[in-house]
């Protein structure tokens, strides 16, 4: 059996993330420069169902319009990962279900 460690982190990570949204909000980190997400209509439309969800676990995300996201802050305890691809992994995960 082959497991993809990112992957497995990125769903550890979720499902964390996933209980901290029925308890407290998690402190965010702001990040010293934005970065961006671009998405497709369809995870645009997602994304925009999901930022409350992403601010109480952490994330600061703002829409800049045109299926563009920035990321301005991150929660704390993710230090190095790449907050785009968690996003957008994060992403991924709900959009199939």
């Amino acid at each position: 059996m082959l497991i993809d460690q990112h992957r497995a982190h990125t769903r550890i990570l979720f499902d964390r993330y996933l209980k901290q949204l029925s308890e407290q909000p998690a402190a965010t980190q702001g990040m010293l420069f934005p970065e961006m997400v671009e998405c497709s209509v369809a995870q645009s439309a997602m994304m925009e169902t999901l930022l409350d969800d992403f601010l109480h676990l952490g994330f600061d995300i703002s829409n800049m319009g045109g299926g563009s996201f920035a990321i301005q802050g991150i929660p704390e305890g993710i230090a190095g990962l790449s907050p785009t691809r968690l996003v957008t992994d994060i992403l991924s995960s709900a959009m199939d279900k």
